[in-house]
């Protein structure tokens, strides 16, 4: 079941690989919001129509938008909130629940996911890229609470991450790198939901909206 935002690293054994053995749950726990430009990014590079790929989640309670993510009101359901986000699908290892429409399950030859990929890696969307970084307190890079291996006491559950992260100066530079890049999409993102929402068109005409918007601002950059 997918719930929460993917919005905020890592203690290893291997931080040439700091992903391996992961079992892809966070690719099955989370609702994934994007961006304008993660959108215009993954039509350009996975030659995909917004259909393809792009749903709407409802969010009456913002525990996906976690007040990082702005909201969107449409024509058709005008008192509700909603984050746009990736389409999930039905697993196939694990049914009766779902997962992010471009986890590679088929990467798996023991099905038990634990070599599960993205299939759209270099255009994944930014909050994938930052997950699970975040700012701390004193502005520093940091892992987001809850999510390593030993943490299961304080998130209730199984960690999402198959261990724990020790980073090297230079994953936490690209965590930083990343973490600006998100907050700067993230800002672009609410000036056109400030835009849209004054007039909340239907959800049908929201692809065009966000096409003519990505054009005029050239938003294919990775």
């Amino acid at each position: 079941m997918l719930s929460g935002s993917l919005l905020p690293v890592l203690e290893t054994a291997a931080p040439a690989t700091p992903c391996a053995g992961c079992s892809a749950s966070c690719c099955r726990e989370y609702a994934v919001p994007l961006t304008a430009n993660d959108v215009a990014r993954i039509v350009a590079d996975q030659s995909l129509d917004f259909w393809d790929f792009v749903c709407r989640w409802e969010d009456r309670d913002g525990l996906i938008s976690r007040g990082i993510v702005p909201h969107f009101r449409f024509e058709d359901d005008p008192e509700n909130r909603f984050v746009i986000g990736l389409r999930p699908v039905e697993s196939r290892q694990l049914p009766g629940t779902r997962m992010c429409r471009f986890l590679d399950e088929a990467s798996d030859s023991q099905g038990c996911g634990n070599s599960a990929r993205c299939s759209v890696y270099e255009s994944r969307p930014v909050v994938c890229r930052v997950f699970p970084f975040r700012w701390d307190s004193n502005g520093r890079v940091a892992v987001q609470p809850g999510v390593e291996r030993g943490a299961e006491e304080v998130a209730g559950r199984p960690a999402l991450c198959p261990s724990r992260w020790n980073l090297t100066d230079e994953q936490s530079e690209q965590a930083a790198a990343d973490l600006e890049q998100c907050r700067e999409e993230m800002a672009v993102l609410r000036l056109l939901a400030e835009r849209w929402n004054r007039h909340p068109g239907p959800w049908e005409l929201f692809p065009e909206f966000l096409r003519i918007v990505s054009a005029r601002l050239n938003l294919v950059e990775a």
